[in-house]
């Protein structure tokens, strides 16, 4: 998915496109939903365990990563956007679907939990066990 597509995707989702009425955006909107998007980018890799993502150098530069992070790109943009490109109320199914998508990739990179033992069954010292010992 192109930054492009990313960036008109979140722009329906907030109502600022119709689905399939082959309006274009101005470019000079555009490269400030990009750099939007770049700094969201910037923003998650400062401060959550989204992994290493790359910011786009234009819209046409293409993502190489997987669906799930394109749909975190695209619905979280669109909550950015919103406040100043969108059209009506923010549809609560697209902040639900923004944060799952994100939530999803942060647990993925988060990686299992560490095993812990239950200190009930620990010797005395706290670090043995054995069922010969007391």
């Amino acid at each position: 998915m192109t930054a492009q597509q990313i960036i008109e995707g979140a722009l329906r989702l907030i109502r600022r496109l119709a689905p399939g009425d082959g309006q274009t955006v101005p470019a000079e909107e555009l490269a400030d939903c990009l750099e939007a998007l770049n700094m969201m980018i910037n923003a998650w890799q400062a401060t959550s365990r989204m992994g290493t993502l790359v910011v786009f150098d234009s819209i046409s530069e293409s993502s190489s990563m997987s669906d799930i992070y394109d749909e975190a790109l695209k619905y979280n943009l669109a909550i950015r956007l919103h406040p100043e490109y969108g059209k009506g109320d923010l549809n609560p199914e697209v902040v639900a679907i923004a944060n799952s998508s994100k939530g999803t990739i942060e647990a993925t990179n988060l990686g299992p939990a560490p095993i812990t033992p239950d200190t009930a069954h620990l010797g005395r010292g706290g670090n043995s066990y054995g069922i010969n010992r007391e």
